[in-house]
């Protein structure tokens, strides 16, 4: 079975371009409804406002129609839905590229925050409190006092 691009104009065909993926339109009703709805293909040339309804298999759509070039399963990210078709135009696909860098760098810099904090707190063992109540009857000066005369040894004979 040869896989084409269910994406109205777009003809890619697996094995026509490398690198070039195709995915499934996906099973979950709430995603697959957004998927359809996103591409915006008639249900026949004859009746072109009845909205279009692919069965479960046969129809993929390829990874030119996501800003990152693949979907992604996060539903934050701008490419859990595909966005780039040709009724978009390129001013509107330069800003849903831009959009993808900043989430990613946002994602990003969580993920690094939050393995910085794990590294943190396994480098830093726990302190003792030099501030203890207890510690308020002795006398402040004699940790102080400075011991630089050597111990003499004891001559008891």
């Amino acid at each position: 079975m040869v896989d084409n691009c269910c994406a109205p104009g777009c003809t890619n065909k697996r094995g026509k371009r490398k690198g070039t993926s195709f995915y499934r339109i996906p099973k979950d009703a709430e995603r697959r409804a957004k998927w359809i709805s996103a591409i915006k293909r008639a249900r026949s040339e004859q009746n072109k406002t009845e909205r279009w309804d692919p069965p479960a298999v046969g129809f993929r759509l390829c990874s030119d129609h996501f800003i990152s070039g693949r979907k992604s399963d996060n539903p934050l990210s701008l490419d859990f839905v595909p966005s780039i078709f040709n009724y978009v135009s390129s001013p509107e696909k330069r800003k849903r590229i831009m959009r993808l860098d900043v989430f990613n760098r946002r994602q990003k810099a969580k993920l690094q925050k939050i393995e910085q904090t794990k590294l943190s707190a396994k480098a830093i063992p726990p302190r003792a409190s030099t501030d203890c109540p207890q510690d308020s009857n002795k006398d402040p000066t004699a940790d102080q006092t400075p011991t630089t005369e050597p111990l003499k040894e004891s001559t008891h004979e």
